[in-house]
Formats: structure tokens, C-alpha cells, sequence
């Protein structure tokens, strides 16, 4: 055979790299390289499947015993080459957000025990004048710090595992800093409000009930 031109890569599916491929001239197909199948594109400004009778009558006319199956939208196309991916993102998505519940609900378990275990030495310290403001801070730097440290837990995890989902990621790369970043200031947020309640309580403690207690 001759080549008679190179073209661009051409993508046959969103969720794929371009396929090593050439174009054949359907009256040079022979046993080593059959066309097994042909594809009709046709662009239209009114509804696509409205044409799909005329499109079979076309063809009938030029070759009966030629069936046209498979009529479907370009929507419907991309929506196809991208369905499992989708679903596996989607699915990924979901147990993202029970595993953002769970970790909430873990740092208020965490930091209300916290609190109840020191409940003596918050007491002592508004005892000798520390403020409802200091005590405040103090809890939540001891929920931020843990994490801190957890957030730098996952990082490693993350680069470490992230190769093996890069297959899922479209225009978005495996670490992409801005990605990375917003998760941060997502779970430093939650984290944030998981450790206010009890951090609040904890303003709450009255010094002479916890010391008359001890």
C-alpha cells in the first residue's frame, strides 16, 4: 500500500488515549486489513434522531440489504465512552463523603473526650485567670495540630497512590496543586467546626464545681 498522508491523533473515547490507527479506503479492504463495520456522521440543526428514517431510506435505496443500526446523538456517543469511568468517579465521590462524615464525626468524638478528660486542668487554668478566649484557642490548636498531621499522613499517601486512579482524571492532573490545596482547606474547615463544639464547652467549664469535684 501507499501512503498518501499523515493525519492527527484522533481520540475515540474520551476516557482513552488516541489508538494507533490508519485510514483505509473501503475499496482496497481485503482479508488482512477488512472493514468490518462503517460509520454515517451527519450534522443537523433540528433533533438528530428526527433523521434517522430518512437516513434508513437513504441507505435502502442505494443498497438494500444493508441494515443502520445503532442510531444514537453525538451526546449519547460521548456519554457511552465515558460511562464506566463515570461511574467508578461517581462511586469514588461517594465513599469520599462518608469517609469526610466519618472523619468528622471521629475529631468531635476525639476532641469531646479530650475536653472531658482535661475538664480539671481547663477548671485550674480559668481558675488562675486564664480567658474564655485562651481556652477557646487552646483546644483548637490541639484539634488542628492533630490535623496537621494527619493531613501530612494523607499527602504521603496520596503521591505515593495516586498513579494507580490517574486513569479516572480528565484535564486534571495527578497532582494538580490547586486540587490538593482546596482538600487541605476542605478538611481544615471541617476540622475546624468538628473541634468548635467542644472547643465551646470547654469555655463553659465552671472552675469552683470542677475544683469542689476534685
Amino acid at each position: 500500500m501507499e501512503i498518501v498522508g499523515v493525519v492527527g491523533d484522533i481520540k475515540q473515547a474520551l476516557a482513552s488515549e488516541a489508538p494507533t490507527e490508519m485510514y483505509l479506503p473501503y475499496r482496497q479492504a481485503d482479508k488482512v486489513l477488512p472493514v468490518l463495520t462503517l460509520s454515517l456522521v451527519a450534522r443537523t440543526s433540528s433533533d438528530p434522531l428526527a433523521l434517522a428514517n430518512s437516513l434508513r431510506a437513504a441507505v435502502h435505496d442505494i443498497d438494500p440489504n444493508q441494515p443502520v443500526v445503532k442510531i444514537r446523538t453525538m451526546e449519547q456517543n460521548l456519554a457511552d465512552s465515558i460511562s464506566q469511568p463515570r461511574f467508578r468517579t461517581v462511586l469514588l465521590a461517594i465513599f469520599a463523603g462518608v469517609a469526610l462524615v466519618l472523619s468528622a464525626i471521629g475529631i468531635f468524638s476525639v476532641m469531646a473526650y479530650s475536653v472531658t478528660q482535661r475538664t480539671r486542668e481547663l477548671g485550674v487554668r480559668i481558675a488562675l485567670g486564664a480567658s474564655r478566649s485562651e481556652i477557646l484557642q487552646l483546644v483548637l490548636r490541639y484539634g488542628l495540630r492533630l490535623t496537621l498531621i494527619g493531613l501530612t499522613l494523607g499527602f504521603l499517601a496520596t503521591f505515593a497512590l495516586t498513579h494507580y486512579i490517574s486513569s479516572l482524571l480528565f484535564d486534571v492532573r495527578a497532582y494538580d496543586p490547586m486540587t490538593l490545596a482546596g482538600v487541605a482547606a476542605g478538611l481544615l474547615l471541617v476540622s475546624l467546626g468538628a473541634c468548635y463544639v467542644p472547643a465551646r464547652r470547654a469555655t463553659q467549664v465552671d472552675p469552683i464545681v470542677v475544683l469542689r469535684q476534685e
